[in-house]
């Protein structure tokens, strides 16, 4: 058998520089796809496991650049296979961590069975258990686990033996899961603190790492939310387009949400919070309405003022408008069509003989301030608040000038954080 002969006596001088610990390198490298942007991973160990992972990542469409040997740059954003079949992962356990970086940004995964050592001896039921808790359907099926879901939802999850894999696979699934998730019988490793963090770097809201409770907060669903303007300045509508069938605690996240954004990119002091409506009394509306209206009322964070019916929006009814995607976009579109409609009328109506004509070179300049006021160009587009990340969406025909506004909205909503301020929000509700 192989051995080491160790003979001593001499003192020991010089320097070693420690490199970085392969547990937590693999699992980090797994979880650097979950985001569309490139992440850069230093010091990582020149050992086989890491670069068979990063081989096999590179085969479902990772773009992988090995800056140094010990540096790589990956970007995720182009994955398009979910299936794991390269040929020599089957030999690592850690291909097991591909599940739940797959399954949480793809809501689908198949990868081997994880090798490297007796699966009997290691068994990865944990693992499933709590994909299962997280609304995944699991099976495992001529070697493959596969694992898909439609959503993942938060859960309370419970480990019947103290597992690192499973610790960080549920905890990198729940990080994109609707809700919040407590883990239980959680493992304590060094390197399970790693994965958090590295999590945490890239938006994700994880708390109690390193002990044996960990809690996953996510946002439920990320509102697309267009500012649209009024008679004495802009409101922030949410939703307007993403989710049509949102619940009541999502309403809930939409207003905090906006009121972060509202203060801290529209400069809105303490902006007033209205639940678009089909009346201003509060057991008005559907169930859903109904259902929010008291969530919304006691929370401290934002500055309820009650429903707000869609005559009041143009008068600036309220600063925040919240509802789910059907009504925002039927408010959104309604808006953008009035406008369209009475602009085109005024113009006909100046132009229809000569005293008009005069009239309009007279009023001219007013008209002109007014419709600059009511321009949405100058707003640029609409954030999708809560991800990990920034999504600005604009029309398809937009102009150079609100092409122009959504860059510098950009730099506005990175420059003041809104992300961090977002996730820290999120923190309170726990």
């Amino acid at each position: 058998m192989d051995q080491y002969v160790i003979k001593g006596g001499n003192p020991l001088v010089g320097e070693v520089e420690i490199g970085g610990a392969k547990n937590a390198a693999l699992a980090i490298l797994a979880a650097s796809i979950m985001t569309n942007e490139t992440v850069v991973v230093d010091n990582l160990p020149d050992v086989r496991d890491i670069n068979v992972l990063l081989e096999a990542m590179e085969e479902i469409g990772a773009q992988v650049e090995r800056v140094d040997r010990h540096t790589v740059k990956i970007n995720g954003s182009h994955i398009g296979n979910f299936s794991v079949d390269y040929e020599y992962i089957k030999k690592i356990r850690a291909s097991y961590y591909l599940l739940g970086a797959l399954l949480g940004k793809y809501k689908r995964a198949e990868v081997p069975l994880p090798g490297g050592c007796n699966i009997g001896s290691r068994p990865i039921d944990q693992h499933l258990k709590g994909f299962k808790a997280l609304g995944a359907d699991v099976k495992i099926e001529y070697g493959f686990i596969v694992a898909e879901a439609e959503r993942l939802h938060g859960s309370h999850i419970y480990l019947d033996v103290v597992s690192v894999g499973a610790t960080i696979n549920i905890m990198m699934a729940a990080s994109m899961a609707e809700g919040s998730t407590v883990l239980e019988n959680a493992a304590k490793e060094p390197h399970v603190v790693d994965v958090a963090n590295f999590l945490n770097s890239m938006g994700a809201n994880i708390k109690g790492a390193g002990t044996d409770v960990i809690r996953i907060k996510g946002v439920e669903r990320p509102p697309l939310a267009p500012v649209i303007p009024h008679m004495n300045g802009v409101s922030l509508l949410l939703d307007c387009g993403a989710n049509v069938d949102a619940r009541p605690s999502q309403l809930l996240q939409f207003a905090k949400m906006g009121s972060i954004y509202m203060e801290s990119v529209i400069g809105v002091k303490n902006p007033r919070v209205g639940l678009v409506n089909i009346g201003t009394e509060e057991e008005k509306g559907n169930a859903l309405t109904r259902e929010a209206y008291p969530l919304l009322k006691s929370c401290p964070e934002i500055n309820f003022i009650g429903n707000v019916e869609a005559r009041d929006i143009p008068e600036g009814g309220a600063d925040v408008l919240v509802c789910e995607a059907f009504a925002g976009n039927v408010v959104l579109k309604m808006l953008e069509g009035v406008s369209a409609a009475l602009i085109a009328k005024i113009k006909a109506g100046m132009m229809m003989n000569l005293r008009s004509k005069i009239g309009a070179l007279l009023v001219k300049p007013a008209l002109k301030q007014t419709l600059k006021d009511f321009n949405t160009e100058a707003y640029g587009g609409a954030p999708l608040l809560g991800l990990n990340g920034l999504v600005v969406k604009t029309h398809g025909n937009s102009k150079a000038v609100e092409i122009k506004n959504s860059i510098l909205q950009c730099i506005a909503f990175k420059e003041q954080k809104i992300n961090q301020k977002i996730k820290e929000q999120m923190i309170l509700e726990d």
